[in-house]
């Protein structure tokens, strides 16, 4: 047995390269943590230039309140900080950068620089680190803030550099991040530049609905409710859409705690807990959270990059948070109850007009299956020779007679099962049928979406996608998946390239046939009829027809059942004739 080795204190070059491994995973963690030190300096405007993705070069330009020599000869020495100066600041910490080992850990994997200056100083001075050689500070010509570039990212640690992606997507990761941030700071305005082309902008001193249609545009904002709530030492604030509007993803439920964007499985489960009788199964909401809480009763030391926090009470979020999502969707008449006399009315008025809408090859009749008694008058039937009778309930359900009772049909699971079987067979056989589109639709993506492009074009193009680049940020959708309508067909890729996300965007290390079952579920869902989607009789036939055809016709590809079945037995017994 090898005998151990004798305990020894790390140089300060390796302390800081095993920091550098929990603070700096990416050009991305560089973004952050230099943009909080910039908003932490009362910044008003920020620009945040990169080059290849963040490789060679990232460059953050600030406004703040600068640093004089004596702070830039501490700035990347390990664990200092002017945010915090006792162990009681732990309590209460009110910035978003306080660790003081960010810089110590970036300069020690890559050529750094700063260049700052404040605002009552005739001169600005300029600092350097080369992989953890320190060049004193200098005098320099500079505006008043801060500059900071970080070059050659690892550049001296190379086995990092290997698990970087493309350009495309580690500069999918910068921009996701800049959103972020000007979603959490309306006031400042936010400038990225990659390799010499604008790719986001944002004025100051915009309100946050502004800001919101301004990163994701004038449909989602439009369709986004507000809601507030408050509380002794909380108050809340945000948006959100109603079940109309989803994602494959949970990207787009996103939640911040005194301006610090926050992953929490709390306000995750009280967000889906609230659109949980009006949400499709295995959709997402969109929603944006804004909480201001005292920094007493939040504890966000508890990980290395400050993506999650304890709460000292999470009963404070179900007491503030459910109750105001709640109260937005009921008044936005999203989840209005329907009282039971009603809502029997509307089922009568759905059934009438449904019957009363019957033409050739029907006929009316009095009689409710072979051997049992007979309907009233004024009450009708559909029938067809050769065929089950069937009746359409409220746009969303089809009845339908079987030889020992009824069945009641959920149209959208089953025509979800039809579709889903259908898309998967032809995944498996060499793709789905493509339909070219007369005129090219365009598209917004992000950065990072152009990434997933890239990565998982075969996948998508197999799906039934063609697309041509169009600019930083859009694309021309030149062919979609015959199986889905063109409007849609913007939703269905976002939801495929939500799946690639999801997955790490690397389609190559991954089953095929696995990942064709998750493609064909998101595909199917967007390719069904919805909840609400009249049919006529020959679409209502047609689908029970081709459903009979169906291994498992029962089960939606979610696993919910497709029909209920009542026999003749249950239904005497129910209505107490056994």
């Amino acid at each position: 047995m090898e005998k151990s080795r004798a305990i020894r204190v790390l140089s300060p070059e390796v302390v800081n390269k095993i920091s550098a491994g929990e603070v700096v995973e990416r050009p991305a963690s560089v973004v952050k943590e230099l943009v909080e030190n910039a908003l932490d300096a009362g910044a008003g405007r920020i620009e945040i230039q990169v080059e290849e993705g963040g490789r060679r070069l990232v460059r953050i330009v600030d406004d703040g309140c600068g640093m004089g020599a004596g702070d830039l000869e501490l700035v990347f020495a390990a664990h200092a900080t002017s945010k915090l100066g006792a162990v009681e600041d732990l309590e209460q910490i009110a910035t978003l950068g306080f660790r003081g080992e960010a810089l110590a850990s970036i300069g020690a994997v890559s050529q750094a620089s700063i260049l700052s200056r404040t605002a009552q100083a005739e001169q600005g001075y300029a600092v350097h680190n080369r992989g953890g050689e320190i060049v004193p500070p200098r005098a320099a010509g500079a505006a008043p803030g801060t500059e900071v570039a970080i070059r050659n990212l690892f550049f001296n640690t190379p086995a990092r550099a290997k698990f970087l992606r493309t350009v495309r997507t580690e500069l999918g990761h910068i921009e996701d991040l800049v959103t972020r941030f000007c979603l959490a700071f309306p006031e400042v305005g936010f400038r990225l530049v990659h390799d010499g082309c604008e790719v986001l902008q944002t004025p100051p001193g915009e309100d946050r609905r502004t800001r919101l249609e301004s990163l994701y545009g004038r449909e989602l904002s439009a369709a986004l409710i507000p809601v507030s709530a408050a509380a002794p030492g909380a108050r809340l604030e945000g948006f959100l859409a109603g079940p109309a509007v989803t994602r494959s993803h949970a990207r787009d439920m996103l939640f911040f705690l005194n301006g610090r964007h926050i992953r929490d499985r709390i306000l995750l489960r009280v967000v889906r807990d609230a659109y949980r009788d009006v949400l499709h199964h295995g959709r997402y909401p969109v929603v944006f959270l804004f909480m201001d809480v005292d920094p007493s009763a939040v504890d966000v030391n508890v990980h290395p990059t400050k993506a999650e926090v304890r709460w000292r009470d999470p009963k404070l979020l179900h007491m503030l948070v459910a109750p105001a999502l709640r109260r937005a969707l009921v008044q936005a008449d999203l989840a209005q109850p329907v009282e039971t006399g009603e809502h029997a009315e509307r089922v009568r008025g759905a059934v009438e007009s449904y019957l009363g809408g019957a033409g050739a090859g029907y006929e009316y009749g009095r009689r409710y299956g072979q051997g049992h008694g007979h309907v009233g008058e004024g009450q009708a039937e559909l029938t067809q020779a050769g065929a089950p009778r069937v009746f359409q309930v409220h746009d969303s359900y089809l009845v339908c007679e079987v030889p020992d009772g009824i069945a009641i049909v959920d149209q959208h699971a089953l025509h979800e099962r039809v579709q889903y079987d259908r898309i998967l067979r032809k995944l498996t056989e060499g793709g789905v049928v493509a339909q070219r589109l007369l005129v090219a639709e365009e598209m917004e993506v992000s950065a990072s979406d152009l990434g997933l492009l890239e990565e998982g074009a075969d996948l998508l193009r197999r799906c039934g996608f063609e697309w041509s680049v169009f600019g930083e940020r859009s694309i021309a959708l030149e062919a979609t998946p015959a199986a889905v309508v063109r409007e849609q067909a913007p939703d269905v890729l976002r939801d495929l390239l939500g799946l690639l996300r999801a997955r790490g965007g690397n389609t190559g290390e991954i089953d095929g046939r696995t990942l064709f079952h998750e493609v064909a579920g998101t595909m199917a869902c967007k390719a069904a009829v919805r909840f609400g989607d009249r049919l006529n009789r020959e679409e209502a036939q047609a689908l029970l027809e081709e459903s009979g055809a169906l291994e498992r016709a029962f089960v939606c590809p979610h696993g919910r059942p497709t029909v209920l079945h009542l026999s003749f037995a249950e239904l005497e017994k129910r209505f107490g004739r056994r």
